[in-house]
Formats: structure tokens, sequence, C-alpha cells
């Protein structure tokens, strides 16, 4: 478990919270297959809970180190806690404005969202809560001071960033068939320009976001690659948020792939306004280092 994860999982034992960590793979509760696909089981629900429990869908499309980006099967989670009374959230950062349908579903409780993922404004984002009939979500502070904002944070809001956000995210509304069709041509390109590479993608390419690949190049490294095409492409082999560790991604251990697999995982990410790319540079450039 990353260092971030074993935090989260300290503060919440700390405020005396019952929780339940759903690891990628596991014996008896896993979400996820070797594909990244749900399972039948979701042990955990079985267990009683009153209605104070908060079922945390971390990320709608990714998961750590984002290098195995895949959309997670919302519909089927809130299925499954049609009757439950825990409320559901889900970190959609990576997905909103780009997967729409799932954030819909009426059983979801709590969506958060940035505006950098969006192409808005940084350092501004929502947490968008839906009411149980008269019920809102047992939301709590985490700064205290003035009353704003129904008391749950206080401080001048940033009216410039909000509305960007809000301007960011009717773009993406308006425009989403638009950026869905060049963002399908975008990865067609790809597909087809690093076939001579014959690249193994990670992850259930029937449910990953339409604008983000993970990859492995059998026989290099992902250093190796990311030096071998620096110039042409700009890659990765983490995200932002793990830019700290170095280690391998223990999501795409979990799911089965050996050392060498997981060493060579890049992420190739784009969006509408991406310039197009002289595939066959790139493989010139990787297959002289190879």
């Amino acid at each position: 478990m990353p260092a971030r994860a074993t935090e989260l999982r300290r503060y919440v034992h700390a405020t005396r919270v019952d929780s339940t960590v759903l690891r990628v793979e596991s014996h008896r509760a896993s979400w996820f297959s070797r594909n990244s696909r749900i399972s039948s089981k979701y042990p955990f629900l079985a267990k009683p809970r009153d209605a104070g429990f908060c079922c945390s869908i971390d990320r709608l499309c990714c998961g750590f180190q984002s290098l195995h980006m895949r959309i997670k099967p919302i519909a089927e989670i809130c299925d499954q806690l049609l009757d439950h009374p825990a409320y559901l959230h889900v970190d959609a950062a990576q997905g909103y404005g780009k997967v729409s349908n799932p954030l819909k579903n009426k059983r979801i409780d709590l969506i958060s969202v940035s505006a950098h993922k969006l192409y808005g404004p940084k350092g501004v984002g929502a947490l968008i809560a839906r009411r149980r009939e008269y019920d809102r979500p047992p939301l709590a502070p985490l700064m205290f001071g003035g009353g704003q904002e129904k008391g749950l944070r206080p401080g001048t809001l940033p009216v410039p960033l909000i509305a960007g956000l809000g301007l960011a995210a009717q773009m993406a509304g308006t425009e989403v068939d638009s950026r869905l069709k060049k963002l399908r041509k975008f990865r067609r390109s790809i597909l087809s320009g690093l076939t001579p590479l014959v690249p193994e993608f990670n992850g259930d390419q029937q449910q990953v976001l339409t604008n983000t690949i993970s990859l492995s190049i059998p026989g290099l490294d992902s250093e190796a690659f990311m030096l071998a095409t620096k110039g042409i492409i700009a890659v990765s082999n983490g995200s932002a948020c793990t830019s700290q560790n170095y280690q391998p991604s223990y999501v795409l251990k979990a799911m089965g792939h050996d050392t060498d697999r997981v060493k060579s995982a890049v992420r190739l990410s784009w969006c509408h306004m991406t310039s197009e790319v002289d595939w066959d540079q790139v493989v010139e450039a990787v297959t002289r280092v190879r």
C-alpha cells in the first residue's frame, strides 16, 4: 500500500471510524480482476452498517500512480448499494467532462471535481452534494472560522477561479461530442503508429479513458523510453501525486504483470488540443535504444 493510502487509513483509524480497504487484487475482497473488471462479490457490504457509513470510489478513471487508466464500473457499484445506507462518494477528477453518464446515477451522494482536469484554472475544484430527500450528506469542515458556505468552509472564495471552473464545465458539456471525436482519432493514430514496437497494453482496452493509454514496450525500461522520445513527445511513468515515489506501480503488479512489464510501463495522455505526432519518428527513436 503506498504512503498516501497508509496515511489516509491512519487518519481514518484515528477518528475511530470502522474502515475496509479493498485492494486491487485479493483472494476474497476484490473489485477488479486481472483485466480490472468488477468482481461479483462485495464482502464488505454484507457487514451491518449504520447510515454514517461512507463508500468512497477513489478516482473514477484511474488507478494509483495513473499508470493504469480504466473507467470504474460506477453503475454496478451503485446497484450494489441501492438498499444500503452507505453514503457514496466518487472522485471524478479524471472523468468529469469526459465520462458523464455514470455520474448521473442518483445513487451517488457526493462527486468531487477539479478545474484543471477540465482545462480550467488550477487551484479550484468543487464538491457536488446530493440530498436524500431533505437530508444532506453528513459533511464536516476541515477548516474553521467564519460561517460561510453553511459552516463548511470559512474565508473569502476566489470568484475568478470559480467562474473559470464554471465556464470550463459548461464548455466540456457542450463540446463533449466534438472533443471525444478528436480524442478517438488521436488514439487510433497512436495504436497504428506504435504497432512496429509490438507494445503490450495494460488493462481492458474496452474499459479505459479515451484520452489515455498505458503500455509497456518489451525489453525497454520506461526511463529509457522517456529519454529516447524526449523532444518528440512528453510521456510519464507515474503521476504527479506519486512523483516522490520511484517504486514500480503496485497496481500493475497486483494485476499480475511481471516486474519487467511493470518497469517498462509508460502513460501517454492527450486532449482535444494536442498537436499531431510523427509516430514514425517515435518508433525510430525507440528502436535505436531498444
